[in-house]
């Protein structure tokens, strides 16, 4: 029994012991790690010195070293530098480069550690801090500069190695062809949305600087298009860069002759306009543009296509006779001179421009004949295809022969439909406007004296004579009927020369001193109405007509 008891408690103890290794055993078999060392060597690379103490005994799935801002960096919220899972221990020296945080902000210290992990986690050293270099620039040269022109950016950027460095002008990626810790030399990108305030900045790493002057881009037009057209043709110039501000100096020459350049600052400063002017004197162009002082010369040359006149409206044509031009390749409205067109060697204004029609009068001191019409525009003479015969109105008659003031006269000749004419009577003028091509209708003029007298037509300078005379017809009272009757009779008188119009500032009728009603008027008739308010009598009949007054030769008698 007592043998027992002792073998119970032997096996008890054993079995402590046992348990007892076993768990400092177990406690063995967890890594150790050591964070040695931490060098910054520029914004963008660091060096790091971590020791494996021990590996444990499990397997290891990825070790190696993390980093971030934060102080308690991890491999959740930091960023890893693995080195695999073939670990061994002992010392690690390992350089990282290309630093980036995941944080908008730029932090000056860098922390890391190193890591190992295995099935049951990851066991880290101990946490290192270092603070990384400030990047800084201190001039920009030169501050202005077209595309593909090579800026240096000079400063302390820690770093030969241009694909740590980013550099933008207004955000738009430059190419850096040049980097040493004291300096960056880049090409100015294309595509730069600005022209004397573009911002350049300096990214190397999680640092981002802008240099403490602006640049100025400068304008770089590489070509022109269209390469030909009329003048007056609009002329767009790309490149890169263009301002067109008021305060932009930019001229294009074409040849000998400049114009300013203008246009809309869309798309990003990529385009400019002018039109070519109407004074270039000859067909082929050289082309230019003057910038700052600056002149830049394209290969190619603009030609300017002559117009043509395709057809003249009419081969004969009076004075005052409208002309119309047919045209084609003709420039802008505002593109023609007034004076562009040309009967023989004399300039006549232009009338109107309606799309491709061009259009003028014939002007009274253009010789009568045949005549060329040309027409010029820009450094072209171009002709239309038929000749202008150019004739003097005739007069060939009238009729009536004779009248009083206010008849109607019908003048025959040839004229211009609807056109304005002054039509002598003696000394005395009326106008009118021609009804057709043939005849010409008149009133004998106001004031007019009785006679005979010639007729002439004047348009412009020129003034035609018909043959023959015209015999003015001073108003006069042959009779009247009834000839005698009670107020409200109506009196029918008869006569020549009368103004023929019943409106009282023309012709007026009294009984004796007593003015009446006027019913109608014409050449030889007047229709009036006896007075209510004259008195029973005899009395004469008095006309006033056109400003002459006649008397009836006899009386007429008004009854009860």
């Amino acid at each position: 029994m007592i043998k027992l008891k002792y073998t119970g408690l032997i096996s008890l103890l054993v079995f402590v012991i046992l348990l007892f290794q076993g768990c400092e055993k177990e406690l063995d078999q967890h890594p150790k790690l050591q964070t040695l060392d931490f060098i910054a060597i520029s914004p963008t690379k660091v060096k790091v010195k971590g020791n494996i103490v021990s590996v444990g005994d499990f397997d290891v799935s990825d070790y190696g070293f993390v980093y971030g801002v934060n102080p308690n960096v991890d491999i959740t919220s930091g960023t890893r530098v693995s080195l695999g899972k073939d670990v061994s221990e002992g010392e690690i020296n390992q350089e990282i480069g290309n630093i980036t945080v995941s944080n908008s902000y730029y932090y000056n210290t860098l922390y890391i550690r190193m890591y190992l992990t295995n099935k049951n986690g990851t066991a880290y050293g101990q946490v290192l801090s270092v603070q990384l270099p400030s990047i800084s620039t201190s001039s920009l040269y030169p501050n202005s500069g077209k595309v593909g022109d090579l800026i240096t950016i000079n400063g302390n950027f820690y770093t030969s190695n241009k694909d740590e460095v980013t550099v933008t002008f207004n955000n738009v990626k430059a190419t850096v062809t040049e980097t040493t810790p004291s300096k960056i030399i880049v090409q100015v990108p294309s595509g730069v949305n600005g022209t004397y305030d573009v911002q350049v900045a300096v990214t190397i790493g999680s640092q981002k600087i802008t240099t403490s002057s602006y640049f100025a881009m400068k304008p770089y037009i590489t070509d022109f298009n269209p390469k030909s057209g009329p003048v007056g043709t609009v002329v767009t110039f790309t490149g890169h860069n263009i301002s067109t501000s008021y305060y932009s100096n930019y001229k294009a020459m074409f040849g000998q002759t400049e114009s300013y350049l203008y246009g809309s600052n869309y798309p990003y400063y990529t385009s400019a306009q002018t039109s070519i002017p109407l004074n270039v004197g000859q067909s082929e162009l050289p082309v230019s543009v003057i910038i700052d002082g600056v002149t830049t010369n394209f290969p190619d040359k603009f030609i300017v296509t002559p117009p043509v006149i395709e057809a003249i409206s009419t081969t004969k044509g009076l004075y005052g006779s409208l002309v119309t031009l047919t045209c084609s390749n003709l420039p802008s409205n505002s593109q023609v001179n007034n004076n562009a067109i040309k009967i023989g060697d004399n300039p006549v204004s232009l009338y109107s421009i309606n799309g491709n029609q061009l259009s003028f009068y014939i002007p009274t001191t253009i010789e009568e004949g045949e005549q060329s019409v040309s027409l010029t525009v820009g450094p072209h003479t171009v002709y239309a295809p038929q000749k202008l015969t150019v004739k003097q109105h005739t007069v060939s008659g009238f009729s009536p022969s004779s009248g009083g003031i206010g008849k109607e006269v019908t003048i025959s000749g040839e004229f211009v439909p609807n056109q304005w004419y002054n039509v002598y009577f003696g000394s005395y003028t009326a106008s009118s406007v021609s009804s057709s091509s043939g005849s010409l209708k008149v009133v004998v003029p106001y004031a007019a004296q009785e006679g005979d007298v010639k007729v002439s037509v004047e348009y412009g300078d020129k003034k035609i004579t018909a043959p023959g005379t015209f015999k003015i017809l001073a108003p006069a009272i042959t009779s009247f009927s009834p000839t005698s009757g009670v107020p409200g009779t109506v009196v029918t008188i008869s006569g020549v020369g009368f103004y023929p119009s019943n409106y009282s500032y023309y012709t007026t009728v009294k009984f004796g001193t007593v003015a009446t009603e006027v019913i109608s008027a014409n050449e030889s008739t007047i229709k009036v109405v006896v007075p209510s308010n004259v008195n029973p009598g005899a009395m004469k009949i008095t006309v006033a007509s056109n400003g002459q007054t006649i008397v009836s030769p006899s009386n007429f008698t008004v009854t009860n």
